[in-house]
């Protein structure tokens, strides 16, 4: 299965990211994640700048028998530029990536 592809909004480097909702479906269907791990890998040219797992609690299932979960909010510290992220799903120890796009960070003047 091709993840789908989401960009985030953009995000300012000295500045908190006020977070995001998702709810996870397959097929119409929601996605249990209970008993789950989601990481979201942050990169750019091969190297990782930010990982968000719900493992730390930078990412909180909310309701895992509808698929629902947030990334929690956070301090942006990367430099400006254009990043691109996955988001794997480990279910039942299977890895499944379901989300992936690009994030721009910039500077507010």
């Amino acid at each position: 299965m091709e993840p789908t592809i989401y960009n985030f909004p953009k995000l300012y480097t000295g500045n908190t990211f006020n977070g995001l909702k998702f709810s996870i479906k397959k097929n119409g269907k929601e996605i249990d994640l209970s008993d789950s791990i989601i990481r979201v890998e942050i990169f750019c040219g091969g190297i990782t700048y930010l990982e968000l797992t719900s493992k730390n609690n930078s990412i909180e299932i909310t309701n895992p028998k509808k698929g629902e979960f947030q990334i929690n909010p956070f301090l942006v510290e990367m430099d400006m530029g254009s990043y691109e992220y996955y988001m794997q799903f480990q279910i039942d120890n299977n890895f499944y990536t379901y989300l992936k796009g690009k994030i721009i960070v910039d500077k507010l003047n």
